[in-house]
């Protein structure tokens, strides 16, 4: 669960700073940016990203971010640059590109230039962190990224950075901590984006759930499950659908479990977030095997064999014998 960061401060000597504005919209970044300097360009093609990003349309943010980070190097100002490359640096990380843009990142941070620019680096670089189940490093760098963004009057960054530490914490299993972090997040600002807002509550109701403290999970969870419906954020609902599955098994009703299960396969598959597709199968065939129908549980076990872990012969039989819940965790 990604936030994520593009707007850069105003300048004084900037005046444009906000972008062109009007009908066209930029539908046609290569012909509406003609005749712009290319700080406008910037600007431009940046809140354009933003939007692209917003409805979930990362391939053309990234392409409006790789423009973006080219007309910021026209300036020749170096913070520029560092912000457009600390844009486009979480779409990269996002599509499995982390190798490459970690060093760079790395340079931004020791620079200790701008502090936002130094708070993207630190959150992306825990990102890249997070995605490769490196819990520790990415701990430390989001550490980083919390006391930069509290120099920052930025309380929609300060709640991103400890959503994200939240995760991480549960990543590593200290739930308690996790909680305090999914906590600050949201009292961090009183008008988060509803978008966020429910996936941070969506959060907080699964540590609510692992804690046992189920009435409070349960409600958590389809709050951020009705606002992502109104929102129309189909694909992030394959978060509290997987979380309503785990609290279903948690208390027995593995019909509801597998509904919700089904769900977020279906969701996970659409977008190919292959760490949601394998919440969903193990969640699946714990329902399957609950609900006495061995040959359903199997055949989600041996998907999820076949596709994740092929060299392990003995996963089915073995998943078919143990619980997974114990095993299991949606924010690993």
């Amino acid at each position: 669960m990604l936030y994520w960061h593009f707007k850069a401060p105003q300048r004084q000597d900037d005046p444009s700073a906000s972008g062109p504005t009007g009908e066209d919209g930029m539908r046609d970044p290569a012909i509406q940016l003609s005749g712009l300097t290319p700080l406008k360009a910037y600007h431009a093609l940046r809140d354009r990203a933003e939007e692209a990003v917003a409805r979930g349309d990362l391939a053309t943010g990234r392409r409006l971010c790789e423009r973006a980070l080219d007309f910021a190097r026209e300036t020749g100002d170096a913070d520029w640059c560092d912000r457009a490359y600390c844009n486009l640096a979480p779409l990269l990380v996002e599509s499995g590109e982390t190798a490459a843009v970690m060093p760079e990142l790395r340079r931004i941070l020791m620079r200790n230039g701008d502090e936002m620019s130094c708070y993207l680096a630190a959150y992306t670089l825990a990102r890249a962190h997070d995605l490769g189940q490196e819990y520790k490093k990415a701990i430390f760098y989001a550490r980083i990224g919390l006391d930069r963004v509290h120099r920052l009057d930025a309380p929609e960054r300060t709640a991103a950075c400890h959503n994200l530490m939240g995760n991480l914490l549960l990543a590593e299993s200290r739930l308690d901590e996790a909680c305090a972090e999914y906590e600050q997040a949201l009292a961090a600002t009183a008008e988060l984006p509803p978008l966020r807002l429910a996936l941070i509550l969506d959060n907080i109701g699964y540590c609510r759930l692992l804690a046992g403290r189920r009435s409070d999970g349960f409600r958590l969870v389809f709050r951020s499950l009705r606002m992502l419906r109104r929102l129309g954020a189909s694909s992030y609902q394959r978060y509290p659908h997987s979380a309503l599955a785990f609290g279903y098994l948690e208390i027995g009703r593995c019909d509801r479990a597998a509904r919700h299960g089904l769900t977020a396969l279906r969701l996970a598959e659409e977008v190919g977030d292959d760490q949601s597709i394998k919440n969903a199968l193990y969640l699946l065939g714990e329902a399957a095997n609950l609900m006495g129908s061995p040959d359903d549980a199997r055949r989600c076990f041996a998907s999820l064999q076949r596709r994740f872990y092929p060299n392990h012969e003995h996963l089915t039989e073995t998943l078919m014998a143990v619980g997974v819940r114990g095993l299991l965790n949606l924010r690993a």
